[in-house]
C-alpha cells in the first residue's frame, strides 16, 4: 500500500465510522458527499503545504476536522430521541426477531395442545371462539414484548455512550478497521437476541414448569414426559439460572455494542469458565444410580417405553451425555482462553 492510499483508506475508515452515527435513510448519501469532501481537503492541504497525501497528512487533517461523533451531529440534527437514530435499527432488528419468536412459539404452544388429546385434540378445542382467544394471547404477549424493548432501548439511548468514543484526545490512525478486516469483531445480532429469548424460555420452563424440565413424549394415550430431577439429575437451579442470566446479560451488551471487544471477549470467556463449574456440579453430583433417587423416574421409564429398554441404559445415556457437555464446555473455553493470549502477545 503506497503512502497516498493509506491516507485514502484512513479516510474510507473515517467515514465508515461517521456513517455508525446517522440515520440509515440518510447515511449514504451523507457518507459520499463527506467522502469528496476530505478526500479535495486533504489534496488542497497537501498542496499548500509542499507535500504528498499520506496516513501522517489525513491523520492531521481529520484531526482538526473533528471527532466522528461529533461530526454526525451536524448531519443528524439535535440527537434527543426516545430511541436515537444510532440504536434504532438494532432496535427494529431485535424488535422483528422477538416478534418472529413469539409468533414460533405461540404457534409450537397451539399445535401441542391441539395434539395432547388424541387423535388432534377435543373437538371444542378448534371452536372459533378458542382461535379467537389464543390469538388476543398472542397479542397481549406481543404488545408486553414491544413495551419492554421500547423502555429498554429508551434506557440505553438515555445512558449508554456511543459504540465508538474516545477516551481523551483522538487519534484519527485509531479508527476501527473497516470490514472484512474486522468482521470477525461483528456481532450477529440475529443471533445474540434468539440466544436471549431461548435463555428466557427455559429459564421459565426450569423454574415454574420443572416437570416439563426433562424428557417429554407425544403419544396416543397423550403427554408423557420424565423430569430429570426423577432421573437422578443434580440441577443447581439457583447457579443454572446466574450463567443464564450472566450470558443474556452480555447478549444484550453485544447487540448494542454491535461488535465484539477485549473487554467482552474476555467476559465471555468468564461466562464460559462459569458454565464450565456448573456442569462439572452437575456431573458429580447427579446420582443417576440410586435407586431412592431414581424411583419416580423408573416408574415413568416403563410407562414411556413399554419395558423395551432397562432403565440403566438410559442412565448410562445421561451420564454419557453430561460428560460430552462437560468436555465440550471445556474445550470451547481453552479455545477461547489461548485466542485471548494470543491476541496479548501478537
Amino acid at each position: 500500500m503506497t503512502d497516498k492510499q493509506a491516507g485514502l483508506e484512513l479516510i474510507q475508515r473515517y467515514v465508515y465510522q461517521v456513517g455508525e452515527f446517522l440515520p440509515s435513510r440518510q447515511r449514504g448519501d451523507v457518507m459520499a458527499e463527506l467522502r469528496s469532501l476530505l478526500e479535495e481537503g486533504v489534496e488542497e492541504r497537501a498542496r499548500t503545504s509542499g507535500r504528498t497525501v499520506d496516513e501522517e497528512l489525513t491523520a492531521a487533517f481529520l484531526l482538526e476536522f473533528g471527532e466522528p461523533s461529533k461530526v454526525a451531529e451536524r448531519y443528524g440534527g439535535e440527537p434527543r430521541y426516545l430511541i436515537g437514530p444510532r440504536i434504532f435499527p438494532v432496535f427494529l432488528l431485535v424488535l422483528k426477531i422477538s416478534l418472529a419468536v413469539i409468533s414460533a412459539a405461540c404457534l409450537a404452544g397451539f399445535v401441542f395442545s391441539a395434539m395432547a388429546v388424541p387423535p388432534w385434540g377435543p373437538a371444542e378445542f378448534w371452536h372459533v371462539q378458542a382461535l379467537l382467544s389464543w390469538l388476543w394471547r398472542f397479542a397481549q404477549t406481543a404488545l408486553v414484548n414491544i413495551a419492554i424493548l421500547i423502555f429498554a432501548f429508551a434506557l440505553i439511548e438515555r445512558f449508554l455512550p456511543p459504540t465508538w468514543r474516545p477516551k481523551r484526545d483522538w487519534d484519527p490512525r485509531k479508527l476501527p478497521l473497516l470490514p472484512p478486516e474486522a468482521e470477525r469483531d461483528q456481532v450477529k445480532r440475529a443471533v445474540e437476541v434468539i440466544r436471549i429469548y431461548g435463555l428466557i424460555f427455559l429459564a421459565a420452563v426450569l423454574n415454574f414448569y420443572p416437570q416439563w424440565f426433562g424428557i417429554v413424549s407425544f403419544t396416543d394415550s397423550g403427554v408423557l414426559r420424565i423430569p430429570f430431577k426423577d432421573l437422578g439429575v443434580y440441577l443447581p437451579v439457583p447457579l443454572i439460572d446466574l450463567g443464564w442470566a450472566l450470558t443474556a446479560a452480555l447478549s444484550s451488551v453485544l447487540i448494542v455494542r454491535g461488535r465484539w471487544e477485549r473487554w467482552s471477549r474476555w467476559a465471555e470467556f468468564a461466562v464460559g469458565l462459569y458454565d464450565t463449574v456448573v456442569v462439572w456440579l452437575i456431573l458429580t453430583h447427579s446420582e443417576l444410580n440410586s435407586a431412592q433417587a431414581t424411583s419416580a423416574g423408573r416408574k415413568a421409564w416403563v410407562a414411556f417405553n413399554n419395558q423395551s429398554l432397562p432403565f440403566e441404559w438410559l442412565s448410562r445415556v445421561i451420564y454419557i451425555a453430561l460428560v460430552v457437555i462437560l468436555l465440550g464446555t471445556l474445550v470451547k473455553t481453552g479455545k477461547r482462553l489461548y485466542r485471548l493470549l494470543r491476541a496479548r502477545t501478537a
